[in-house]
């Protein structure tokens, strides 16, 4: 498995995501953008990506924060993911930034399927996903994971198309019940494809070994595992057209 960092631009601003594959497969994979959790391009994410990769796939980790960018600790990753959280549109040109650099220098590397990827991410990079989805980007599935629900701006939600997963934890206070419900509704509302896997006693972050803030983010083994499970089931169907 091979990780290199891709340097590329949006709007004419540096950036630097990872680009994860098997450089033994000389055939074409199926691209997948992972979104990471506030942290950014960090060696969880990586992880995450490498796992993606293993079961076939091209993946690249995007960089929503800039070249140099890496926070070192909650504090500082709340204060560069908070601008984003307000303003959605901003937050969709660096997600499609990265879709293009994962399109194009990503090809440089390994060659990727001529088919539009999918999106995976975690916590805030969850809310990312479902973002694009909400703006009619096209992708082939999307899946978020422990990620923010809340409709920052719901007026392109009526341009869904991509099928979507959405697997939550049942006691998560990031995206309470309040949230979950609107979800709903506004996917119901937008026609959308969408499934919802809800963890019983999980919160925030379950997927996240290092997850331990009482209440609020913790570790859960049992649902990290299903979840990592559906996700695979999920992707492998949707780009096999199951």
């Amino acid at each position: 498995m091979k990780s290199i960092s891709i340097a590329y631009s949006v709007n004419d601003a540096p950036y630097e995501g990872a680009l994860i594959y098997n450089d033994a497969v000389a055939h074409a994979r199926p691209g997948v953008l992972l979104a990471p959790d506030w942290m950014g391009v960090s060696d969880q994410a990586v992880a995450h990506a490498q796992r993606i990769a293993e079961a076939g796939y091209v993946v690249f980790v995007a960089d929503m924060y800039g070249l140099g960018r890496r926070p070192t600790n909650r504090d500082e990753a709340a204060a560069l993911a908070a601008p984003l959280k307000d303003d959605v549109a901003e937050s969709c040109r660096r997600s499609l930034g990265a879709l293009e650099a994962l399109r194009t220098l990503g090809r440089h590397h390994s060659p990727i399927a001529d088919v539009a990827p999918a999106g995976v991410g975690f916590c805030f990079g969850g809310g990312n996903v479902l973002d694009l989805c909400r703006a009619g980007v096209e992708l082939t599935a999307a899946v978020s994971i422990h990620g923010e629900l809340v409709a920052r701006d719901p007026v392109h939600a009526s341009g869904i198309s991509a099928p979507l997963l959405v697997l939550h934890g049942a006691a998560d206070p990031v995206s309470p019940d309040t949230q979950r419900i609107a979800f709903e509704a506004e996917m119901n509302a937008a026609g959308a494809h969408w499934s919802m896997m809800i963890f019983g006693g999980a919160v925030h972050s379950f997927t996240d070994p290092k997850a331990d803030v009482a209440g609020i983010a913790k570790y859960e083994p049992n649902a990290a595992r299903w979840a990592f499970r559906l996700t695979d089931q999920f992707l492998e169907e949707a780009f096999s057209g199951g």
